[in-house]
């Protein structure tokens, strides 16, 4: 499954959600992991250090449930 989410209301954010149901794995596509990884890190979540790869940088973490989420952004933004 495949939304994705436009927020364009001044800040040109769009939140991609993909969700894999083999493994029920969910990643969302960010502008800035920078803030992302910090928000999630505020709010008390346990989440990995950014990882750089060559379709992204990305981090990983699991919800109170044990799903897994990963947060991209991609390269050149």
């Amino acid at each position: 499954m495949f939304v994705e989410l436009d927020t364009r209301h001044g800040d040109g954010l769009t939140v991609t959600l993909e969700w894999d149901r083999d493994t029920g794995h969910t990643q969302i596509v960010v502008h800035d992991i920078e803030a992302a990884r910090e928000q999630l890190v505020s709010r008390g979540l346990e989440v990995t250090e950014i990882q750089d790869f060559p379709w992204g940088r990305f981090v990983f973490l699991k919800d109170p449930d044990g799903n897994g989420w990963s947060i991209q952004q991609p390269p050149g933004i």
